[in-house]
């Protein structure tokens, strides 16, 4: 799951100093952990760039996402 990600690559640093290395607000990030928001390209991009055995578990884990589209019912 990215939320996991995220946190895992977090380590010991707070909120707040995590969320500016991402180039997001901290009200973000605790939106993301919440489950209120998804994380988005940026800050997938921002995680990758700055911890790079991170892409490897994020490419993972954005292939398990089904699109909408392929989710509504296709009728018979």
């Amino acid at each position: 799951m990215l939320t996991d990600i995220l946190r895992k690559y977090q380590g010991s640093m707070g909120q707040n100093e995590y969320a500016r290395l991402l180039g997001v607000s901290s009200g973000a990030i605790s939106l993301i952990y919440s489950g209120q928001r998804n994380p988005g390209i940026d800050v997938l991009r921002a995680v990758a760039q700055r911890f790079p055995e991170s892409a490897d578990e994020i490419a993972a884990a954005l292939s398990t996402i089904t699109p909408a589209i392929e989710q509504e019912a296709i009728p018979a």
